[in-house]
């Protein structure tokens, strides 16, 4: 990714991370004072480009960590509830099914940290990957801003049931592939 280059090689993946739920952060005050849909938007979209280069920054430049791994996942669960916060906030949903949103969004995550912690690779496993709910968030976050939250709703209903099945996923996956053994 060519953005990795763009980056000084001062500035750790560590940082990265931080500044990046510092951006999302940023995104969701945004969101909370009703600001320009385009600064909104933008704000959304360099706090995830930001928390996608980290590892690439840390790989790029051989700084790769066991701390670094742990932030990332960390800052990635509170951004999940940020996400989560904001469709709320926008009007696309009901403070419950926010809820609901980001205890699924977790599981997604949790299920695979676990199964990994057993030795089983997740990799790829489900429809609804980080990456995908992101993208899923953006569009509803777009269309609440620009058409109303009735058009994101449909949107958001969506991405929710595609997460819960995303959870299913790597449930029946693990147990397939984890055996019943004691």
């Amino acid at each position: 990714m060519f953005l990795v280059h763009l980056i000084p090689e001062s500035v750790g993946p560590n940082a990265l991370t931080l500044v990046g739920l510092l951006l999302a952060a940023a995104y969701l005050l945004a969101v909370w004072y009703r600001t320009s849909p385009y600064l909104i938007l933008f704000l959304y979209a360099v706090s995830v480009v930001v928390d996608a280069v980290d590892g690439l920054v840390a790989r790029a430049s051989g700084r790769v960590s066991k701390l670094g791994a742990f932030l990332d996942s960390t800052c990635d669960r509170l951004v999940d509830a940020i996400h989560a916060y904001s469709l709320y906030l926008l009007g696309v949903c009901a403070e419950w099914e926010a809820y609901v949103f980001m205890v699924v969004a977790y599981t997604v995550s949790y299920a695979r940290a676990r199964a990994e912690g057993l030795g089983l690779s997740m990799s790829g496993v489900g429809l609804m990957e980080r990456g995908e709910r992101v993208i899923g968030v953006f569009l509803t976050v777009t269309l609440a801003l620009f058409l109303g939250a009735p058009y994101a709703r449909p949107v958001f209903l969506a991405l929710l049931v595609l997460t819960l099945i995303t959870v299913a996923q790597r449930i029946a996956y693990a147990a397939r592939n984890l055996g019943r053994s004691e």
